[in-house]
């Protein structure tokens, strides 16, 4: 009789760390079913915020312990008896962790290249052209006319810059919000990101003050691969960001795609931002277009001579004055098409260069040419083209945690990145109660004692 209360009592320390092991197994995994199904649905992360919004890191190992508890005690009637003594979270990876190495993997696992397919066919027809000539149509030129009477244009040029830029190429209506948002407390300012601005600067009323958009011709988009990540992030962020074109009612930034870009705390600011970048990437196509044009070179010639009548200063210097403003006003010209839902190529045709040159030695800044043919970049294209061109990748990702806890926020605090795991190992300690016998957990207390380790995740 004591052989066979003994054997089951063997039986039960046996199973009742079988459904110890299932138990501790059962709980870990559904630990991470706590994910926010709004922000998976939006922007397909998976995270658990460790702290559960209460902003102590022991209250995610109290819920396992309740959990766990219930799940050993509390089904109804059974042969066990258990006390949860231990759960604690040994190991656990946030989502910012290692340069933001877990997002870029959940990026990475989501990503669809086919959303970039305009973008890299736009690149690699330029890969293709490389230098070649192109052959103007005659029915495009402009002539110049010995009766008109030219004026210097570069008052013109360079009163489009700053707020009068955007009220310019902005539709009726559309001007970006300057209205400031709190970024305090947001990833990217508490791990040192520092908010970004355009290079651009310009004078044209001297050829010195010209130099900085001159040197930009040098830069080629030609050979341009960007890394795998690069391309992974773009695509990802065209699934699930707003910008000044597209924009979403359920925003804080209406211009998302520019804040991930220069991070200001207003959307004037990184669309602005934006709008200069977009005009540096414009300016080298249109200025050799324009260098390259007879007929628009004939009219700059006519109207720099005539200046130098009147003023004295050389032929030469008023001629690459022009030209940079002129490629300077036709990249501002563009950007107002892509602003108005339109598509721009990279490398334009003659015939669809827009500036009107004899309007614009009248101080005058119209478009001969406001049909659009349908084919080239749209405006989230060229910002796509600066998320892979711009070299501060690691902002991205930190800036992208912004909008998600700005966006998440709802009416209560703003959610802490820093808190967000995606990775964890658990260890826990559970004592069973003896149930026929106490013989054996007399001679052997430590084998009613069970500690297990399990490591779960997304």
């Amino acid at each position: 009789m004591i052989f066979f209360v003994f054997g089951l009592e063997l039986a039960h320390l046996y199973a009742g760390r079988a459904r110890a092991a299932k138990a501790v197994t059962d709980v870990t995994r559904g630990f991470f079913g706590d994910f926010d199904p709004d922000i998976f649905e939006r922007y397909h992360l998976l995270m658990i915020d460790e702290t559960y919004g209460t902003g102590g890191d022991a209250y995610l190992e109290e819920r396992l312990f309740e959990r766990l508890d219930g799940n050993l005690n509390g089904t109804g009637a059974t042969p066990f008896s258990y006390e949860v003594s231990e759960v604690m979270l040994s190991e656990k990876t946030y989502l910012i962790s290692d340069e933001c190495k877990p997002l870029k993997k959940q990026i990475h696992d989501y990503c669809a290249y086919s959303l970039l397919d305009n973008v890299v066919s736009e690149l690699k027809k330029v890969n293709e052209e490389g230098e070649k000539e192109e052959t103007f149509d005659p029915s495009t030129e402009e002539a110049s006319s010995e009766e008109q009477v030219y004026e210097d244009p570069t008052p013109v040029a360079n009163g489009l810059k700053g707020s009068a830029l955007l009220r310019f190429v902005c539709p009726i209506g559309s001007l970006p919000s300057e209205t400031e948002v709190e970024l305090s407390g947001v990833a990217s300012r508490k791990n040192a990101i520092s908010p970004e601005s355009s290079p651009i600067s310009f004078d044209f009323s001297s050829e010195a003050g010209v130099s900085g958009l001159l040197s930009s011709v040098k830069l080629s988009l030609s050979g341009l691969t960007p890394p795998k990540e690069s391309l992974e992030l773009a695509s990802y962020v065209r699934t699930c960001l707003s910008d000044q074109v597209n924009e979403r009612d359920d925003t804080v930034f209406k211009a998302e795609l520019e804040y991930l870009l220069f991070g200001r705390d207003t959307d004037s600011e990184n669309v602005l931002n934006a709008v200069n970048d977009i005009i540096l990437i414009r300016f080298p196509f249109n200025y050799q277009a324009l260098k390259k044009s007879p007929g628009k070179q004939a009219m700059i010639t006519a109207a720099a001579t005539a200046l130098t009548i009147a003023t004295g200063i050389p032929i030469k210097v008023y001629k690459v004055i022009f030209n940079a403003a002129g490629a300077y006003m036709e990249s501002v010209l563009d950007v107002r098409a892509l602003l108005a839902g339109e598509r721009v190529s990279l490398k334009k045709s003659s015939a669809e260069w827009r500036l009107d040159l004899t309007a614009f030695f009248k101080k005058e800044c119209k478009e001969k040419n406001k049909s659009s043919s349908g084919k080239g970049l749209a405006y989230r294209d060229y910002l796509t083209l600066l998320l892979l061109i711009r070299p501060n990748k690691k902002a991205f990702y930190y800036r992208l945690m912004d909008l998600v806890a700005l966006n998440t926020k709802g009416e209560g605090e703003l959610m802490d990145i820093d808190h967000m795991i995606t990775n964890a190992t658990f260890s826990y300690r559970i004592e069973l109660f003896p149930r026929f016998s106490t013989t054996l957990y007399d001679s052997d207390p430590e084998a009613y004692t069970f500690v297990f380790e399990r490591e779960t995740g997304y």
